[in-house]
C-alpha cells in the first residue's frame, strides 16, 4: 500500500523522532509528522485525525520527556489512534508503541480487557538498529502491498474472485495472504488461489494466471495450505 506511518511525539524528542523517519524513509516508507504535513491555514485536528485514519501504522514514542509533561497534544492523538485500533481487524498490527527514552508504557486503555500494555512493543533504548529494523519489517509487510488502503484492496480483490471464477469453473475463491512455504506462511504476499480438489491440478494449475493484481499467483487445494505452488 502506499499509506503512510503516522508518528506521534512530544517536541523534547524530535532528534530521535527525526532518526527514526530518516531511517524508515531511506526504506522508502512514507512517514507523516506534523511539522511537515500540515499547510498554513489547514484546520490542523481534521488533518491529524485524517492522517491517522488514513496511515497504515500509527507509532506512539513514549519517553521519559512524554511522562513527565503534565499536558500533551499527543494524548490527543493516542486517542484518536486508540479508537482507530479499536475499528481495524484484531490480527493485523496498527498501533506500534516506540520507547525511545526510559519509560513504561502508559496503561491506557483500548477495551474493557486490554490496554496499551498488550501491545508489543519496541524499546529503541536497548537497541536501535534491531528495534528499527524490527519496525521496517512490520511496515514493509503492509505497505508494499500495491493498493492505496485496506477497503480498496478487499474491493479489488472481490472483484478478481468474480472474475475468475467465470473463466476458470474449478476456482472456489481467492483470498489476499501471505504465500506459504511447507507449512508456514513467508512475509511475501500473495493472492491465494483455491480450487476444487475432484479437478486434478495439472489441468488447473497451468490455465491460471500467475500474477493476479500485481501480485503472485499461490494456488492451493481446498483445505490444504501445504501445496501452494
Amino acid at each position: 500500500m502506499r499509506q503512510h506511518v503516522f508518528i506521534s511525539y512530544v517536541r523534547e524528542n524530535r532528534d530521535q523522532v527525526d532518526r527514526l523517519r530518516t531511517a524508515l524513509e531511506e526504506h522508502e516508507i512514507s512517514v507523516w509528522l506534523d511539522r511537515d504535513s500540515i499547510l498554513p491555514g489547514m484546520r490542523w485536528k481534521k488533518a491529524i485525525q485524517k492522517a491517522i485514519t488514513d496511515g497504515a501504522f500509527f507509532l506512539a514514542c513514549f519517553s521519559t520527556e512524554y511522562a513527565d509533561r503534565d499536558r500533551s497534544y499527543m494524548n490527543e492523538e493516542l486517542e484518536l489512534a486508540i479508537d482507530e485500533l479499536r475499528q481495524r481487524p484484531r490480527d493485523r498490527a496498527f498501533f506500534i508503541p516506540v520507547i525511545v527514552s526510559p519509560t513504561d508504557i502508559p496503561d491506557l486503555p483500548i477495551s474493557a480487557r486490554e490496554s496499551l500494555t498488550d501491545l508489543q512493543w519496541v524499546d529503541l533504548t536497548n537497541d536501535w538498529e534491531t528495534g528499527v529494523q524490527g519496525i521496517i519489517n512490520v511496515v514493509q509487510s503492509v505497505t508494499q502491498l500495491p493498493f492505496a488502503s485496506l477497503p480498496e484492496a478487499f474491493d479489488a480483490v472481490q472483484a478478481a474472485e468474480r472474475q475468475l471464477k467465470e473463466r476458470f469453473p474449478a476456482v472456489s475463491s481467492i483470498a489476499l495472504d501471505r504465500k506459504v512455504v511447507g507449512f508456514e506462511r513467508t512475509t511475501t504476499w500473495c493472492i491465494r488461489v483455491y480450487v476444487k480438489q475432484k479437478a486434478p491440478m495439472h489441468e488447473i494449475v497451468n490455465p491460471l494466471p500467475v500474477e493476479i493484481l500485481g501480485l503472485p499467483v499461490d494456488v492451493v487445494e481446498e483445505g490444504d495450505l501445504s501445496s501452494g505452488s
